[in-house]
């Protein structure tokens, strides 16, 4: 009898169902209805200057807006290369926003930029950056914090190459380890 019970409350749940219309649409027509023209995961962009590349952009997701030609990118990570095709720096950060037409990347979120200076490795961290292809700068105008050679400095702004050779730096102070160089690479 108790079997029986069960078989007879499943049937009137399943046919109590039929005929309605659903009230909230499903997953599978959601994930369509995005605001980009293309979404793409695990995405690689080689971005080049003059047809040498000059950086690598992965990401963990894309949002691609083809109207305006940009991504919109979630868990990034930038690895720059050298003149000589030598790997430069490696750049992470929660999202980013690359322009195909301007060449500019913009990482927001936990930036964090490690290349090599002249002291051994330089750690950058920022909450954003901004990476022109075209000039091959990099600057930001949130504070900063920059560590190298036992030597930490922050700021409010730069302007710099990609490769450090020159520095422009608005509100800059350096802390240097007693006994140790308060000389700034930049």
């Amino acid at each position: 009898m108790r079997s029986s019970w069960g078989v007879l409350a499943g049937a009137v749940f399943l046919l109590g169902g039929c005929g309605q219309d659903a009230t909230t649409p499903s997953a599978e027509v959601d994930r369509f209805e995005l605001p980009a023209d293309q979404v793409g995961v695990g995405v690689r962009q080689v971005l080049t200057q003059d047809g040498v590349r000059s950086a690598v952009l992965v990401s963990d997701t894309a949002y691609i807006y083809e109207e305006d030609r940009n991504l919109d990118l979630r868990g990034v990570r930038l690895t720059f290369f050298g003149d000589a095709g030598q790997e430069a720096g490696e750049l992470t950060s929660d999202a980013g926003n690359y322009s195909m037409d301007t060449g500019q990347f913009v990482a927001r979120g936990n930036v964090v930029l490690i290349t090599e200076g002249p002291n051994g490795e330089r750690r950058l961290e920022t909450e954003q950056l901004i990476y022109d292809v075209r000039t091959d700068s990099l600057s930001t105008y949130t504070p900063f914090t920059l560590h190298e050679a036992g030597r930490v400095s922050r700021g409010q702004s730069f302007r710099a190459d990609a490769q450090f050779r020159t520095w422009e730096v608005t509100g800059a102070q350096t802390e240097a380890p007693v006994g140790g160089s308060s000389d700034l690479s930049f």
